[in-house]
Parts: structure tokens; C-alpha cells; sequence
């Protein structure tokens, strides 16, 4: 990342990150380190205008307040190139009475919706986060922010309070009764509202939608899952009991990708009347992630084989036929998709399903 730290000048500050684009081909992302990148929207504006240009080809990454978004800003940014803009959106919780104890002016629905509207546009990766054991904010509490800001990002990062020497919350701590780690980082350990084993329970649950939901690695999968079972927290919830229960431990870094699959696959199962779109959408995560074969439990119903297989991939070169699996996705389709691991492609046939 490069660090700029004052761009006063708009035109200097296009030329540091023009420079950045030709000389510093090892740097990926720009990050812009205002706390509050739109707090003056027309500036904010004329550097995102800028920025969508073609000479500026680094990925853009902005702290910003959702709720500050004008419609004109929300334009901008949910039709620049795609990759471009990277936001990060504060939203550490959606309890009014937290938000007052920390001093924090926001606008919750309007940042839901603020960041719904840059999520599904799709071309930019918007990042929320929520902080467990802050004022007020008790497990039940915690949970309702949990599912008011999941499904409208592209990553729900849950962090943990720290107390820092000298932050008001320092000052404060007596009051909540917040009880933190004396070293560092100086890590709440339970507060008036939360107690030490649900913090416990929290942090699996952030490891988990780290691994399932962050990752990118489950992109058709999740969020659906959790939103389709009707209560994202209480599904993550469930799914570190199970996974507890069936793995014999709380280290989710232990299992393997395809292990982790399966875990996914038998959970649903467990916990849906009809997982059948889960399995579809697990057997396409599979294939674009994986190298591996696809594993028969969600495989079966999914995957076509034989003749119907060989059919479809008649017209693809047969040096090329072992990489390509035939799909079938009902929620992309009525058609069976050609799915191309090595370059991660899907490409739609002309049969319908039952059509050979």
C-alpha cells in the first residue's frame, strides 16, 4: 500500500498517484488514510471523477461515511471501473444507544442503505465492520447489528474493543464495566453487557464468516445460505456449535478446503427443508475454487456425466474437454452452464435441462 498524506493540491496529488501507476508496478492498492474520506463531498467527488480515468490503474482504497453519499456520489462510484474503489464503511453497531455512549452521529438506515446500493452494484468492494463489548451492547444486541449490516457488503469484518492507555474509553471503563487484557492489544475481556464465554462464541463466529463469508472463496454459497436460513447471526451461531461437535475443536484454520466443503454441505443439510440450491451453489464454488474432484455428496444431481456430458462438450477441443465440467445451476439458468476450471469461466449452452 502507498500512503498519501495530503492532496490539498488536487493536481499534485494526481500526479503522486500517476507516478505510482508507472514507477511502483509492485503496488496494488492506494489507500487514502482520511477517517472520513467524503467528509467535504465535493472534493471527494472530484477525486473519484479523477481516478475513474484509465491512467490511474491501481485499486483505490477510501474510509468513508455511507451515510454522507449524496446521489451523485453514489453514481459516481457504483459506475466506475470495475475493481477501481475499494470503501471501508464504520459501522461498529446499529444499537442507537451504543452509538450515543460513543459519541457517534450516525445515520444507521441511511448507511444500510448507502452500502447496499454500492454492494450490488457490484464493481467496487465495499467492507463494513462491527465491534463486540462496546457499551450497551449485549449479546442479543450484538447479534441485531450483526444482521442488519450482513448481505450488504462484500466484507462484515467483527472486531473486538481495545482499550487504549488514555482513550475515553479508558476513562470510561468503570462505568461499563469493561474488564480488558492489561497487555497488549489491550483486549476487552467482558463488560456489564456481555460476559467473557459469549465474547468466546463471538470470535468463532468472526472466524467463520472470515473463512466462509470474507474469503471469496464461497462466493455463490454466502452470503446466500445464511440469509436464505432467515437469521444470518443465529446461522453462524449454529454452524460453530456443529462444527465444534464435529471437528472436536474451535480452530477453523484445521481443516482443509475440501474438508471445508463438506462441513458447509452436511450443515445445510441439517439445518434446511430444501438444500438442493445449496448443494448446486457448493458443486460451482467447488469448481472455481478447487482443483480437486468435485466430492459425490453434492456432486449427485449437479454434475451432468455419460453421454449428456459428452454431448455438451462435443464442440469444445478435446485437449481442453478434462478441465470443463457440464452444470446444472437453476439459479443462473434453466440451461446447462459449461463451467472451465482453469480460467474459471461459465459459459451457457442452447439445452435446456432434460433437453437431450
Amino acid at each position: 500500500q502507498k500512503i498519501i498524506k495530503n492532496y490539498s493540491n488536487y493536481k499534485y496529488y494526481f500526479g503522486v498517484v500517476k507516478a505510482d501507476s508507472y514507477s511502483h508496478n509492485d503496488i496494488k492498492t492506494v489507500k487514502f488514510v482520511d477517517r472520513t474520506f467524503n467528509f467535504d463531498r465535493e472534493r471527494a467527488k472530484t477525486i473519484w471523477r479523477g481516478l475513474c480515468a484509465d491512467e490511474y490503474t491501481k485499486e483505490y482504497h477510501f474510509e468513508i461515511c455511507a451515510s454522507l453519499l449524496d446521489d451523485e456520489s453514489v453514481e459516481i462510484l457504483t459506475h466506475a471501473p470495475r475493481g477501481k474503489f475499494r470503501v471501508e464503511i464504520g459501522l461498529q453497531s446499529t444499537n442507537p444507544e451504543t452509538l450515543r455512549a460513543i459519541r457517534r452521529t450516525l445515520d444507521v438506515k441511511k448507511t444500510l442503505e448507502r452500502a447496499k446500493a454500492l454492494y450490488e452494484a457490484g464493481n467496487l468492494f465495499v467492507h463494513l465492520d462491527l465491534i463486540a463489548g462496546l457499551p450497551y451492547e449485549d449479546y442479543a444486541s450484538f447479534a441485531r447489528s450483526f444482521n442488519d449490516a450482513y448481505g450488504v457488503c462484500d466484507e462484515l469484518q467483527l472486531g473486538f474493543l481495545k482499550i487504549l492507555c488514555g482513550c475515553e474509553m479508558e476513562r470510561d471503563a468503570a462505568r461499563y464495566g469493561i474488564v480488558y487484557s492489561d497487555t497488549p492489544p489491550y483486549q476487552v475481556l467482558r463488560t456489564n453487557y456481555i460476559s467473557f464465554a459469549e465474547l468466546e462464541k463471538l470470535s468463532l463466529t468472526d472466524e467463520l464468516c472470515d473463512r466462509f463469508s470474507n474469503s471469496g472463496k464461497f462466493q455463490y454459497t454466502f452470503p446466500y445460505l445464511p440469509l436464505e436460513y432467515g437469521n444470518a447471526f443465529e446461522f453462524f451461531e449454529k454452524f460453530g456449535e456443529f462444527f465444534e461437535e464435529k471437528c472436536g475443536t474451535r480452530d477453523i484454520s484445521k481443516v482443509s478446503q475440501p474438508n471445508a466443503f463438506l462441513l458447509v454441505w452436511n450443515f445445510a443439510k441439517s439445518v434446511m427443508a430444501d438444500a438442493g440450491e445449496a448443494k448446486a451453489r457448493l458443486c460451482l464454488d467447488f469448481l472455481l475454487g478447487e482443483t480437486h474432484r468435485v466430492p459425490a455428496e453434492f456432486a449427485e444431481g449437479v454434475l451432468a456425466a455419460g453421454a449428456l456430458k459428452d454431448e455438451l462438450l462435443s464442440n469444445i477441443l478435446r485437449s481442453e474437454r478434462g478441465a470443463c465440467e457440464v452444470v446444472k445451476l437453476p439459479f443462473v439458468s434453466e440451461k446447462y452452464i459449461i463451467v472451465t476450471r482453469k480460467n474459471k469461466t461459465l459459459t451457457e449452452t442452447e439445452v435446456l435441462f432434460g433437453g437431450i
